[in-house]
């Protein structure tokens, strides 16, 4: 009885540790500050050149990487945006990075958990107008001072419109400043959550000549899945807007995947203890 017992608890803490393994926190970001743009009237719109200051991740969601957002002026020069209590608002187009590669940090794949919502101001712009968007692998050193990722060839992104009415294919997925696909992410007015699952078919090959599956999840239900070469700097982190009205992102979470062989070596182990004690 003895035997089987701690046979079952082995088996629970196993079960316990892959659950508690199932990713580790890189760097977070609850963007609970409030920052401007560095113009000296207080205006977080900013005077000329405009350029905003996100700040520093807090991480308050875990993770250990900080450092400063890089954001630049859109093709007009015109760069508005603030981190604004809670979260982050972007405004009259810009493009900014956490130009921290995940993919360094995470061989086996990692995770881009965020809530965005198109507005925030009620009523929203005439129907047709402004977008967000996110991408991975995007050069913050070369591509700061445009608009869109897709202009500065990101590596992926995915891109949520404004169709009239909510139509279908509201949504669309670039790979190399291509458009792959389109999908309905339904109501565009509404808050959203995304969930990006990146994870090379080769562990650690990141490069131009590898392959990555990656899986879109936006509020736990839409769910589409690609395929895509990789890319230097395939990790780091971009989030674009517009110039019509206030669009935001909060919760940003980044997640390294751990290795599945390291769980299954832990459960080998507890059973191996448990065989000797018998």
């Amino acid at each position: 009885m003895r035997c089987i017992l701690s046979f079952s608890l082995a088996l629970v803490a196993a079960a316990a540790m892959a659950t508690s393994a199932s990713a580790t926190v890189l760097y977070s970001d609850t963007f609970s500050r409030v920052t401007g743009s560095g113009d000296g009237n207080g205006d977080p719109n900013g005077g000329d050149p405009n350029f905003s200051d996100w700040g520093t991740n807090d991480n308050g969601l875990g993770g250990s990487n900080s450092q400063a957002w890089v954001s630049g002026p859109d093709r007009a020069g015109g760069g508005r945006n603030a981190v604004t209590d809670g979260n982050l608002g972007i405004s009259h187009g810009t493009t900014s990075f956490y130009d921290f590669d995940a993919a360094a940090a995470a061989p086996n794949g990692f995770t881009v958990a965020l809530d965005f919502s198109r507005f925030v101001t009620v009523p929203p712009p005439p129907i047709g107008g402004g977008f967000i968007q996110v991408g991975l692998g995007v050069d913050a050193g070369t591509a700061v001072g445009s608009e869109f990722l897709t202009d500065n060839g990101s590596d992926f992104s995915v891109l949520f419109q404004q169709a009239a009415g909510g139509n279908a294919a509201n949504a669309q997925v670039d790979e190399d400043s291509s458009e792959i696909d389109t999908f309905d992410y339904l109501d565009p007015n509404s808050p959203h959550t995304l969930l990006l699952t990146v994870v090379p078919q080769v562990p650690g090959a990141y490069g131009d000549a590898d392959l990555i599956d990656i899986n879109v999840l936006v509020d736990g239900t839409i769910s589409n899945d690609y395929t895509v070469a990789g890319g230097d700097n395939f990790g780091a982190f971009s989030v674009s807007a517009n110039n019509f009205d206030t669009r935001f992102i909060d919760n940003l979470v980044v997640s390294a995947i751990p290795e599945p062989a390291s769980i299954a070596l832990v459960a080998l182990g507890l059973l191996g203890f448990v065989r000797r004690q018998c």
